[in-house]
């Protein structure tokens, strides 16, 4: 047996479509120039990820491991990353940000929320994929007008 139970299994296959949505996104981060275009960017990404590997992107989400069971530090750090890209490109969209890492955050739950409504058909938008692009845009359109230095921000 490779794996100690089914948990310990599950947690390895979510390790897997974690690391795969980090390169995912630091391929964005390493081919996108401006900062607001690259936070859009990593939004639409997330959402593409969601799309192409939905039931294993859900099941990261889904499962639960025992009580007082963590996952593996390697598996956390790779949220950890994904976090840190999100906090750095609020950073450099608006560098007088006071808790980027927070705001990464909100921000990312509510991308995540949008992007399992939309995978769940529980969105209620008609349209396509290109609607749910629209409403990531929408989200960080009001994230970046009410940061420092923008818009009385």
């Amino acid at each position: 047996m490779v794996f100690a139970n089914l948990d310990d299994l599950i947690v390895h296959v979510n390790e897997r479509t974690v690391t795969g949505l980090r390169e995912s996104l630091e391929a964005v981060v390493a081919r996108t120039r401006s900062p607001e275009r690259r936070l859009r960017q990593l939004c639409a990404a997330y959402f593409g990820f969601a799309l192409l590997h939905t039931h294993r992107w859900r099941m990261v989400f889904e499962h639960r491991l025992p009580t007082g069971q963590a996952a593996p530090p390697t598996y956390r750090g790779h949220t950890h990353a994904i976090f840190a890209l999100v906090a750095a490109a609020l950073a450099d969209v608006a560098p007088g940000r006071h808790s980027p890492a927070e705001e990464a955050v909100v921000l990312w739950s509510a991308v995540h929320g949008i992007c399992m409504l939309a995978v769940t058909g529980k969105l209620g938008v008609s349209g396509t994929r290109a609607s749910v692009r629209r409403l990531l845009d929408l989200l960080v359109d009001r994230f970046v007008e009410v940061t420092p230095g923008r818009r009385g921000g």
